[in-house]
């Protein structure tokens, strides 16, 4: 269920030939490598960072993204990353020297010197649908972690507020 492990991304070898394809240059757009840029936590195993994902994009493999249960990929509102010391940058993810770079939930909690709430998380983002750990879950909904835990051993994921 939620907690499966990430489907491992297998990528084609490059045809034999002297062309390359145009590489995407997808700085911004997309994180250097989804590990928390302060504790090195993998918020997001099995996804492709920046130059992997510009390699299979060159080699026109397709690149399947692989969210989990272990999962802490989100979007908070502009005014909680910014508070964290981060920069949205162009597509979301960059700190204040515009590095790419990801925070789990205990770091940026850490860096705000709060803990998350439901209010905090951008309403209609395509990433607040995705599935996530223990954590993620119990700031998306103000449901207690061992309580997220226990539904999660009964098959049951907690409904979102908002949502």
């Amino acid at each position: 269920m939620a907690d499966e492990k990430p489907v491992p991304l297998v990528m084609a070898k490059p045809p034999k030939s002297d062309w390359t394809p145009p590489v995407e240059d997808l700085r911004g757009k997309t994180p250097e490598t989804w590990k928390c840029i302060d504790c090195g936590f993998d918020t997001a195993p099995g996804c492709l960072g920046r130059e992997q994902m510009e390699q299979a994009f060159a080699l026109k493999d397709s690149i399947g993204l692989h969210i989990t249960g272990q999962s802490e990929v989100y979007m908070v509102k502009p005014k909680v990353w910014k508070a964290a010391g981060m920069n949205a940058g162009q597509g979301g993810f960059g700190d204040q020297d515009g590095d790419s770079g990801c925070l789990c939930i205990g770091c940026l909690e850490k860096r705000i010197g709060r803990r998350l709430t439901p209010k905090d998380f951008s309403r209609n983002h395509e990433f607040n649908d995705f599935p996530g750990s223990v954590r993620l879950i119990s700031r998306w909904t103000d449901v207690p972690e061992g309580v997220v835990a226990e539904m999660r051993a009964e098959g049951v994921e907690p409904v979102r507020r908002g949502k």
